[in-house]
């Protein structure tokens, strides 16, 4: 869906120089209730991901079974390898990763709704709050669904034919929020 349907680039390969395989690495491990999973950085845009082994004792306020929430945080932390690809300047950008793979992962399992499972809660209570500083960027994913559901033309009767999400990625270099006001700006005529 990332790369052949919406048009990203593919995650960076580990290669195969240092005993790498050439596929993208995924480690189960147990964490219990509490982390999800994680996206590592390798550098030079390379990463691999860590998911818990079972998701048991999640409380969901959207009854996600364990398996739901192993599918969105695999797409989530997938989302971030593809990230990862284009830049990966995480310094006071991490809202702008955040906002795009929680808006991936309810592209992806529209029914898992985990981005309305509290994360929305900080902008829903401080709506003036800085773009960039209103929480960790989970929250935002609001922000990505208007871009590519109703800001978006091609996005507008489908959303997994918008390109606005990727097209910020393309031109995302070192600074997230140039990115977003650049693309609104250049792209779609529209202020941020």
């Amino acid at each position: 869906v990332d790369v052949d349907m919406l048009g990203y680039a593919s995650e960076p390969s580990d290669g195969t120089v240092g005993g790498g395989e050439g596929k993208y690495d995924i480690y189960i491990m147990s964490y219990g209730a509490g982390s999800y999973g994680f996206c590592i950085s390798e550098g030079s845009g390379r990463s691999y991901l860590k998911i818990d082994n079972d998701y048991v004792g999640y409380n969901s306020n959207f009854g996600q079974t364990p398996l739901e929430i192993m599918q969105i945080s695999l797409v989530h932390e997938y989302f971030h390898a593809i990230q990862f690809g284009y830049s990966t300047f995480l310094s006071g950008n991490t809202y702008f990763y955040e906002m795009s793979s929680m808006w991936f992962e309810d592209i992806l399992v529209p029914h898992g709704n985990d981005y309305l499972d509290g994360w929305a809660d900080p902008l829903l209570n401080n709506p003036t709050v800085d773009f960039d500083n209103t929480g960790n960027g989970y929250e935002l994913a609001l922000f990505g669904h208007y871009l590519s559901s109703f800001l978006d033309p091609n996005g507008v009767g489908n959303v997994t034919n918008s390109t606005i999400i990727r097209e910020m990625w393309e031109s995302f270099d070192s600074n997230a929020f140039s990115a977003i006001t650049n693309t609104l700006g250049n792209t779609y005529n529209t202020p941020f």
